[in-house]
């Protein structure tokens, strides 16, 4: 009863495949961001090089046509874009990145997170 509820399709997308890449996303966040933090340039080109070098990767494994690679490289390249488009948002609203934060890395003794105009 409660299955029939859920629409299989939303907006002509298999909401599954939402799922799955919303939870690539979510996953690999967590566990790049101790590594190359989140939302700056660093983080944002390491997600697009890693989404592309899923398919390369998946060959290893026989399974580089599959549904499932692509949507796991989809994750990776819709955080990655998000990363980058978050650093060029902030700058046009006038939020300069602190030089640590822009290219990877946590605020330090203090410093804020941004540098305001």
């Amino acid at each position: 009863m409660v299955a029939q509820l859920i629409p299989k399709k939303v907006a002509g997308n298999d909401l599954m495949d939402a799922v799955l890449v919303a939870l690539t996303k979510t996953v690999e966040e967590r566990m790049l961001a101790p590594i190359v933090g989140n939302g700056n340039i660093v983080s944002g080109v390491s997600k697009l090089v890693l989404g592309a070098l899923t398919k390369p990767a998946s060959k290893i494994v026989k399974a580089e046509n599959s549904k499932i690679t692509k949507l796991i490289a989809t994750g990776f390249v819709l955080d990655g874009t998000e990363d980058i488009a978050k650093v060029i948002a902030d700058w046009v609203m006038g939020k300069v990145p602190a030089v640590g934060n822009l290219f990877g890395g946590k605020p330090k003794g203090g410093q804020p997170e941004f540098n305001t105009i």
